[in-house]
């Protein structure tokens, strides 16, 4: 086996060298690391080419560095008008609690003071209430004030009547011939007047004045307003 790998690496060397014994000479390719690498020439145009990648990365460094600096402002001024808000709401409910009274939660609304009238059914119930309790303070002089301005009242609203049916018949006239005739006339309306009128204005003053002038002209139909 050894003899044989001789012979073979004989041969090979044999046949490598016998161009060169021969005086040929042979043509030496060149390796593809020498190829590869740049010549003078090309060294400018590599270096510019450098030179602009280091400077389209500086340039990409700084935009990316204002846009954080961009966000981060915009980040700071949603923060401060979030805590401006919250400081206006604060102060806002501290003036609404100071003017209207303190109330325990603050999300839920401050009620308004003051006395304010009450409607529906439990409206009805405190008027009944109290028309109650003031019913025996105003029951005794209401009674008195009908019962002597009932009378009164007739009397007034028949005379009234009376005048405005005479107006009516001879104007403003004052000749007895003529009035006399129109009172004839206008005496039964007149009549009829007080009757339906009399006792609804008495007892209407009675009550209405029983409670603020009791047993006053007022209270009698001796007023302004009969």
């Amino acid at each position: 086996m050894r003899r044989v790998l001789a012979s073979v690496l004989c041969t090979m060397a044999a046949s490598s060298l016998a161009p060169v014994l021969a005086g040929e000479t042979t043509q030496i390719t060149p390796s593809p690391i020498f190829i590869a690498m740049p010549t003078p020439a090309s060294m400018p145009t590599i270096l510019d080419n450098d030179a602009k990648d280091t400077d389209a990365k500086q340039a990409e460094q700084v935009s990316n560095t204002q846009d954080t600096v961009k966000t981060e402002t915009k980040k700071s001024k949603k923060v401060a008008t979030k805590t401006e808000s919250k400081k206006e709401k604060k102060a806002s409910r501290k003036i609404a609690q100071n003017t209207t009274g303190s109330s325990s939660d603050p999300n839920q609304p401050a009620k308004p003071t003051g006395s304010f009238p009450k409607t529906g059914i439990s409206g009805q119930f405190e008027k009944i209430g109290k028309f109650g309790k003031s019913l025996p303070k105003r029951l005794p002089p209401t009674l008195v004030c009908t019962v002597g301005g009932t009378p009164i009242a007739f009397f007034r609203h028949t005379v009234s009547a009376i005048q405005e049916g005479v107006k009516d018949i001879v104007g403003e006239s004052k000749f007895p011939l003529f009035v006399a005739p129109a009172v004839c006339v206008s005496f039964p309306y007149g009549l009829c007047a007080g009757v339906l009128a009399g006792p609804v204005v008495g007892l209407y003053n009675g009550w209405k004045y029983s409670d603020d002038k009791p047993f006053s002209k007022d209270a009698f139909s001796l007023g302004s307003d009969k």
